[in-house]
């Protein structure tokens, strides 16, 4: 019975020195002196997979990548997850960047559109003003009767002006604005000729004898069409015309202080005429706008008067005012509504 016991022994003795034998002979061991083999993960030397040197033992085995497809080529990144793990707050991943990816932009803002011109306006005018008007003098009942020759002279003058105006505009295409426009003008423009009497031959008149003729302004006023283009989105040149009138005073003496002949006439008269011209307007704001403007203004003729001179019946003085012709500069500023 000693002899089995010692003999089972014996063969349990040697089935375990077998056993370990077998198993050291199936380990891989790295070499000698690897950092990284105290890094290898348990697993590994367990499957007998793993990397046959030091170099490769800090790297998942491939058959790793295979399985997630997401893992990065090394453990140095394994804190970081891949670009398509980011969920950028709205739980899912971006659209991979490629080269062929579009390029985003943020489109600035339109800018704000242009200043309109369609609207009703007022403003006011200031500026200056010429008149010329031609003025005859014709000694009655004829020159030879009269014993002087009949002479001619323009009344010339200038003066301030200032007044205001209303109108409406219509921007009908981009670039086109037509409108009506309607002004009122004061101004004292005017003028006076001085015409010395001419005696007919044979015939004495006394020195200072002549004949002054004057007409002077009261106001302006027009009605008129325009039409303008637009230069520039905010700045219109336009010509206008239409209508006008005008309130001038017209006054004449004719004398010859040798004989004591006076003849004398003061008038006043509204001439209708017309009105033509052109101006530049800047829009500075939505509802302001600033102009420079010329018009030319003519009227009807003026009076044709025939004056008597007291104790001289026989030979009276006729006095003839020609058209009016004004020329008018001036600048301007307009509220639109």
């Amino acid at each position: 019975m000693q002899r089995i016991t010692v003999a089972l022994i014996t063969i349990v003795v040697l089935g375990l020195a077998y056993a370990s034998g077998a198993l050291a002979a199936d380990m891989v061991v790295p070499p000698a002196g690897c950092p990284q083999m105290g890094k290898a993960p348990p697993d590994f030397l367990q499957i007998g997979k793993a990397p046959p040197d030091c170099v490769q033992m800090g790297k998942a085995p491939p058959q790793f990548l295979a399985e997630t497809g997401k893992a990065p080529p090394d453990f140095s990144q394994m804190g970081k997850a891949p670009p398509d793990f980011i969920e950028m707050g709205k739980g899912k991943a971006p659209p991979p960047i490629t080269a062929k990816s579009p390029l985003l932009f943020t489109k600035a803002p339109p800018p704000p559109p242009p200043p309109g011109w369609t609207g009703f306006y007022v403003g006011g005018d200031a500026g200056a003003a010429w008149l010329s008007e031609s003025a005859t003098w014709n000694p009655l009942p004829d020159p030879a009767t009269f014993g002087v020759f009949p002479s001619s002279a323009s009344d010339r003058g200038v003066a301030f002006l200032g007044g205001a105006h209303a109108g409406y505009n219509y921007q009908a295409m981009p670039d086109w604005v037509v409108g009506v426009e309607g002004d009122w003008t004061w101004t004292k423009a005017g003028g006076t000729s001085t015409q010395p009497w001419v005696p007919e031959p044979g015939v004495g008149v006394a020195p200072g004898s002549d004949a002054i003729m004057s007409a002077n302004l009261d106001w302006l006023a027009s009605a008129r069409g325009r039409i303008g283009y637009l230069v520039t989105p905010d700045i219109m040149a336009y010509a206008t015309g239409g209508a006008a009138w005008a309130k001038i005073n017209y006054s004449a003496v004719s004398t010859d202080p040798g004989i004591a002949y006076t003849a004398t006439s003061n008038s006043s008269s509204t001439q209708t005429g017309y009105a033509v011209g052109g101006g530049v307007e800047w829009m500075m704001t939505d509802n302001w706008t600033v102009r420079a403007e010329y018009l030319y203004y003519q009227f009807n003729k003026g009076p044709n008067v025939v004056a008597q001179a007291p104790g001289f019946a026989a030979a009276p003085s006729n006095f003839v005012w020609g058209n009016a012709n004004i020329s008018v500069a001036r600048a301007g500023i307009s509220y639109k509504f």
